[in-house]
């Protein structure tokens, strides 16, 4: 009898273990939706994209994130510009296209613009089995005919100096060789036959490069000004530069490189976090301002060609060497690719879903050497990211069959239309999709815009 009560009281207690772990697993599904609905979505610790982790805090990356959005929320690119120059004056350190140059002082500009330059005489593979052989002949004609005019005209004019007038001479030997030959080589390439040609063009670009040494009253090294918030992204650098010549199309260049490649993310810079007053940069105070040379708006918003023809020496008599070419390549072509950028809607707060690219021609008309751009990154306040690179090749004769070669190489890189290049602008369509540009009599006005005063200069040509 006593067995068969402490076998029914294992029995109960077996049994009412198994009903409450059914209950259990029951309601543990329940439990879970509960849970679900109860805690917030935890956010990762840093926002998409690239992020300079060893000097950029998490709290500091999400507040440059929540500003490349708000500036994202902007609809057209002209509110974007504006919002970008703001309000009040800034503090930048300009990068001018002076002379006097060392290797020490483009070092520092390489690191500035995070900038891998390959001088090695290469240019990038697209260049490659371009036909523009039966125009060889024509170009080298026109060229001769261009300077030999010039000269006449010119020889009789001693109020400039000899350095001067041989400046002159350059200057509008190429508007004519430019005037005649591109309508003549348009018929094949048809990038060309629509093209503008601009002279005299100006170019400005503004952008913040840190972690940067910071430097005391005495001009000795103090500490080091790393990523605090948006509105303090260590040191602002700003470029203005004039180009001699400008070609602009409707479509940019094909890109030169794939921006995933080893060369864009390895690719050694030099690494020279030091204050500008270390190498004479002074700053100045001015408005956050993008230009590239033309009309917001205008159609031809991708440049092609740029020419910059330079005095063979400065005011104290010394000559123009190797760094001052290389210096005016550089900088003018990184200028001309961040004030592109802007146009179409990024800004130094985005990451940038492909490449802007551009061609230089650097010349004193008995020489030329050519530059290709390719812009990968606009974050530049960071230490780390992707390296934008410069091709460069070296000093060649204007006038003989290779620095022929090399212009026309130039002018007949064909084009590319991308399909998504107004990806950051969604609700303001790319201007060269619009049908009309000229208004007809009796026909409504079109809407025209135009920058405010804050985007360029007062005494600008282009607003």
């Amino acid at each position: 009898m006593r067995l068969d009560t402490q076998l029914l009281i294992r029995i109960q207690r077996l049994t009412s273990c198994n009903l409450l772990a059914r209950s259990y697993s029951t309601a543990q599904p329940h439990q879970k939706e509960k849970l679900k609905y109860k805690y917030p979505k935890v956010k990762s610790e840093y926002p998409p994209g690239r992020w300079d982790e060893e000097n950029i805090k998490p709290k500091a990356a999400w507040k440059v994130f929540e500003e490349g959005e708000k500036i994202k929320s902007i609809p057209k690119v002209i509110d974007r510009l504006e919002h970008i120059a703001g309000e009040e004056e800034c503090r930048f350190f300009y990068v001018t296209p002076g002379r006097n140059y060392t290797r020490a002082k483009l070092e520092y500009e390489q690191f500035l613009t995070q900038t891998h330059l390959i001088n090695n005489g290469k240019l990038p593979d697209i260049y490659e089995n371009l036909e523009y052989s039966k125009y060889l002949d024509r170009t080298k004609s026109l060229l001769e005919q261009s300077f030999d005019l010039q000269k006449f005209q010119y020889r009789n004019l001693n109020s400039l100096s000899q350095i001067d007038q041989k400046h002159q001479i350059a200057q509008a030997s190429f508007k004519q060789l430019l005037g005649n030959l591109l309508p003549e080589i348009s018929s094949k390439y048809k990038h060309l036959w629509t093209c503008q040609l601009d002279e005299n063009v100006l170019t400005q670009a503004f952008w913040d490069r840190g972690p940067i040494i910071q430097t005391d009253d005495d001009g000795d090294l103090k500490k080091v000004v790393k990523f605090r918030n948006p509105d303090n992204l260590s040191i602002r650098f700003a470029v203005l530069g004039e180009a001699d010549f400008q070609i602009r199309t409707e479509d940019p260049l094909p890109n030169f490189i794939d921006m995933e490649s080893e060369t864009c993310t390895l690719s050694p810079i030099p690494y020279l976090p030091v204050h500008p007053l270390c190498h004479g940069y002074h700053s100045q105070v001015g408005r956050r301002k993008n230009v590239n040379g033309h009309l917001l708006g205008d159609p031809c918003e991708f440049t092609h060609l740029r020419i910059h023809i330079l005095k063979d020496s400065i005011e104290n008599g010394e000559k123009l060497d190797d760094w001052d070419i290389l210096h005016c390549g550089l900088m003018s072509s990184f200028s001309s690719t961040m004030a592109q950028a802007h146009n179409n809607g990024f800004n130094m707060f985005n990451d940038l879903p492909f490449p802007f690219v551009t061609q230089t021609l650097v010349t004193n008309g008995e020489w030329v050497q050519g530059f290709s751009y390719q812009l990968n990154n606009m974050k530049l306040w960071q230490k780390d990211g992707l390296r934008n690179i410069c091709w460069s090749t070296p000093k060649l004769n204007l006038k003989d069959a290779e620095g022929i070669s090399l212009l026309m190489k130039f002018l007949v890189q064909k084009t590319q239309y991308r399909e998504n290049s107004r990806i950051a602008l969604p609700e303001d369509p790319s201007p060269a999709s619009k049908e009309k540009f000229i208004n007809f009599k009796g026909e409504e006005e079109l809407p025209y815009q135009k920058l405010e005063r804050y985007q360029a200069p007062k005494k600008a040509l282009y607003y």
